[in-house]
């Protein structure tokens, strides 16, 4: 009887090194295709992470966007007491 990494198997003789051999290609093998899930599930994360960023990069504004002054032209304003500007007409921004 043999124990290979917790695995018992009985064995004998000249088959044990046979026996001993495939034992530890098959447990290689699943050690491998575990390998495998895990950096397909890491690469899945890097590429889902990878678009959200390239989808968020045209949402950034310019540098010193916000301190460009802004041109309002209309016919009528109106300026309510919590500061909000009102247009009735038609706006033309510039």
């Amino acid at each position: 009887m043999v124990t290979l990494y917790g695995h018992t198997f009985n064995s004998s003789g000249l088959k044990m090194r046979g026996n001993l051999r495939s034992k530890n290609a098959e447990l290689i093998e699943k050690v491998r295709t575990s390998y495998e899930i895990q950096n397909k599930q890491l690469s899945l994360k890097i590429a889902l992470a990878g678009a959200l960023l390239a989808a968020s990069l045209p949402a950034l504004a310019k540098t010193g966007d916000t301190d460009q002054p802004i041109h309002i032209e209309s016919d009528q304003q109106s300026l309510d007491t919590a500061g909000q500007c009102r247009h009735p007409s038609p706006v033309t921004w510039s």
